[in-house]
């Protein structure tokens, strides 16, 4: 359309529909019939650039939401992303630069100010009967359970105790929390 001379906007489902979930997880909320749009979808692409391409346009359809505080669940932090991008589509910003950005001031923000928003989950590994796990940002916590009751904090990697079947673990950052994420051990019994 914009090669035929019409002014276009761009509203990509795969990069700007804030209606999807996050990620494959069973419990993510949203949608997922044209795929998933994570914090990063909206910022880790380059629009492309064109004179009749006037904009780019985030889709939110509200036929899955009840209250505002899923709302905003949905687009936060996905809509930092379009704001870089639709601002300077060619931003000097790495994707980890990005996201201590996101993470280090505009989420703190959005917290301040009482607004809900998604915590991305944290990962876990297991090599050489070491347990591993990470998060995207700096701050908070991950917590996790080896038995479905007791949840500990982890601070270093800890060997995988014999038997163990499955971890579960989420992140705890600005009093919100992550889905919770969970690694089954294929060698238990």
């Amino acid at each position: 359309m914009a090669n035929a001379g019409y002014p276009v906007v761009l509203a990509t489902a795969n990069h700007l529909y804030f209606d999807f979930a996050y990620c494959y997880h069973h419990e993510e909320k949203g949608l997922s019939w044209g795929g998933y749009t994570d914090e990063w979808a909206s910022f880790d692409w380059l629009p492309l650039e064109h004179p009749n391409i006037i904009g780019l346009n985030a889709q939110m359809w509200a036929e899955e939401y009840r209250c505002f505080a899923q709302v905003e669940w949905q687009i936060f932090p996905k809509i930092f992303g379009l704001a870089e991008r639709a601002w300077n589509s060619r931003s000097a910003l790495t994707l980890p630069e990005y996201t201590d950005l996101v993470y280090q001031y505009a989420m703190p923000r959005l917290h301040a100010e009482g607004h809900n928003f998604h915590v991305q989950m944290p990962g876990i590994h297991v090599e050489n009967g070491q347990v591993m796990m990470n998060k995207v940002m700096t701050e908070g916590q991950i917590f996790y359970t080896l038995d479905d009751e007791t949840w500990n904090e982890y601070t270093a990697p800890f060997a995988l105790p014999e038997g163990t079947a499955t971890i579960k673990a989420y992140v705890r950052y600005l009093d919100h929390e992550s889905t919770k994420v969970w690694w089954w051990n294929p060698m238990a019994n």
